[in-house]
């Protein structure tokens, strides 16, 4: 700090895309100055300057509502549309590239470890209320120990490839996910006799983000960006694609969906819907040339509805749950106009925005003028 030259570790700085290692590097006080300003002139109004401290200590405790929502989201799914990275990753290993296979193995390790991290910090949520956990500590410890071992098993398979190994690692993933559900149920039973109140502001959206890309909120809009180093899919189990809901039930969704891609680029962005089953519906542009409605869920047979589009404008999309489980998709695009019904006989769980990619591509999504529609 004297001597005004910043070191930094930042793991968005890697040697090339492949590469997991990461580059520090150093900056000095007048660079950091006039990124800062470019910042501010770029995403603030030009009378206001963020400025954010940082310190081992903290006036206020993780936030008990946040904790809340999230564990009643992972509840809320059902098994067909809860992801585990480590089952993923084993049915990925025989499929990638030596480069992209050790990128896979990295995923797998950070979010094992932000799973880790969930359940010490619901752990420490229950213990500071007062709350009788030890049943849910005692299954929490058995899980981060199977995960865990898991984890290596698929590691040292990923270098052997020895076909009974495989067929072990899926046993100890089919024990693991029994355990699974057996905390679910405590965590459930928890949820409901306890009455948790927090008086932070709520928020007003829940956001997935797996990959940690960039995402700025302002007001009624986002912009998402997208990049290379990632996949962002939705497709089947994966779940690594931008996902952004409104924290309300709300029966129907309108924005302006805009996309900013190289052409031919394979991306999908606009509005997504989940049944109670844990399929998805997703609706909205598709390589600039379609809008298109499809669910993965449905295999060969994914696309339900395709329309033509004929330039870069923003599209205007609205979902709405209407009477006897029936739900209309709505394209509006200046003087174009479409319309689509189909009929969800579980019900919808949640309606929100979604952006994926199935290659590897950069560009941004921006999704304006958003409007939630009345309350279920």
């Amino acid at each position: 700090m004297d001597k005004e030259i910043f070191y930094i570790l930042d793991n968005l700085h890697t040697k090339n895309v492949d590469d997991i290692l990461l580059s520090p590097f150093v900056i000095t006080f007048d660079e950091m100055y006039r990124m800062a300003s470019s910042f501010n002139s770029f995403f603030l109004n030009s009378n206001m300057s963020s400025y954010y401290e940082f310190s081992m200590e903290s006036n206020e405790v993780c936030s008990l509502k946040d904790v809340v929502v999230v564990l009643e989201k992972l509840l809320s799914y059902g098994e067909k549309n809860y992801v585990y990275p480590e089952e993923y990753t084993l049915h990925k290993i025989k499929k990638l590239q030596k480069n992209e296979l050790r990128i896979a193995i990295e995923q797998m390790y950070i979010k094992g470890n932000s799973r880790n991290v969930f359940y010490t910090l619901f752990n420490h949520m229950l213990t500071n209320n007062g709350v009788e956990c030890n049943r849910i500590i005692e299954k929490e410890g058995e899980l981060r120990e199977k995960w865990d071992n898991i984890r290596d098993m698929i590691l040292r398979y990923s270098y052997n490839s020895v076909q009974s190994e495989e067929q072990l690692i899926l046993d100890e993933i089919r024990n693991a996910k029994k355990l699974e559900m057996k905390f679910r149920k405590i965590a459930r039973e928890i949820l409901s006799i306890n009455n948790w109140k927090d008086n932070r502001r709520v928020k007003e959206y829940c956001i997935i983000n797996n990959n940690n890309c960039t995402i700025i909120e302002k007001k009624n809009a986002f912009r998402v960006n997208l990049t290379s180093d990632y996949i962002y899919d939705l497709w089947n189990i994966s779940n690594d694609g931008i996902q952004i809901y409104p924290c309300e039930k709300i029966s129907g969704l309108s924005v302006f969906v805009k996309t900013r891609f190289d052409r031919n680029e394979q991306f999908h962005a606009g509005v997504i819907v989940n049944d109670k089953e844990g399929n998805r519906f997703l609706f909205g542009v598709f390589e600039y040339t379609k809008i298109i409605l499809c669910c993965p869920s449905l295999a060969d047979n994914y696309e339900i509805k395709s329309y033509d589009i004929a330039n870069d404008d923003a599209v205007g999309l609205e979902v709405n749950v209407l009477k006897n489980d029936m739900v209309s998709f709505k394209v509006a695009n200046k003087a174009q106009l479409f319309s689509h019904e189909i009929r969800i006989d579980s019900g919808v769980e949640s309606i929100g925005l979604f952006a994926r990619t199935w290659g590897r591509v950069d560009g941004v999504v921006y999704f304006t003028d958003i409007k939630k529609i009345d309350s279920l």
